[in-house]
């Protein structure tokens, strides 16, 4: 399980805190590092900005979506999460978390379809 995506309230994060163990499986995830590409003097491109992520889960069962709003603290809060940066690396980062407006949630049956968080303003944790 040392490859699976982690999240949580507090650092360091431990196995425990394994997608694969809060909700049962890893999420699809998107990674940007940075909010914006800029071509330099020279041509080349660089990123300005935080770099920013989403994770996609494709099903939640709705006491999984509530424990990671309270993982959040809400729909919106600080969290550590462990997760590859551009170059494939596995680090752990802090970021603020924010979870979809409940309206935008596609609830089916006791499940909740597609459901992306946005993980912003992440940094890099020493």
């Amino acid at each position: 399980m040392t490859n699976s995506y982690k999240i949580s309230d507090s650092a360091p994060l431990t196995d425990a805190d394994a997608c694969r163990v809060l909700f049962g499986y890893d999420p699809r995830v998107t990674y940007n590092p940075g909010a914006e590409v800029v071509r330099d003097h020279g041509g080349g491109l660089q990123f300005v900005g935080y770099p920013r992520a989403t994770w996609t889960f494709a099903v939640l069962s709705i006491e999984h979506w509530e424990d990671l709003l309270d993982l959040v603290g809400g729909y919106s809060g600080e969290v550590y999460v462990e997760t590859r940066n551009d170059v494939d690396n596995w680090l752990t980062y802090r970021a603020i978390a924010r979870l979809p407006e409940p309206r935008t949630l596609n609830r089916w049956g006791g499940y909740y379809r597609d459901v992306t968080i946005e993980l912003i303003l992440i940094e890099v944790q020493t």
